[in-house]
């Protein structure tokens, strides 16, 4: 899966999530599946929507 797998409606709300529960919660609804690395680099403080953003490419 990378950003291109995205349509530009999905991507602009993954940027107004404001929180790591936000885009988890997202992510659920949209079907998409974060992998266990990304969740811990959330988790880790590594800012959320880039952690996203490279788990996608």
């Amino acid at each position: 899966m990378n950003i291109n797998d995205f349509t530009p409606e999905q991507i602009e709300k993954a940027k107004a999530c404001t929180s790591t529960e936000e885009l988890v919660e997202l992510a659920k609804k949209e079907g998409v599946e974060l992998t266990d690395k990304m969740l811990e680099e959330i988790a880790g403080g590594k800012n959320w929507f880039e952690s996203f953003m490279d788990g996608m490419n």
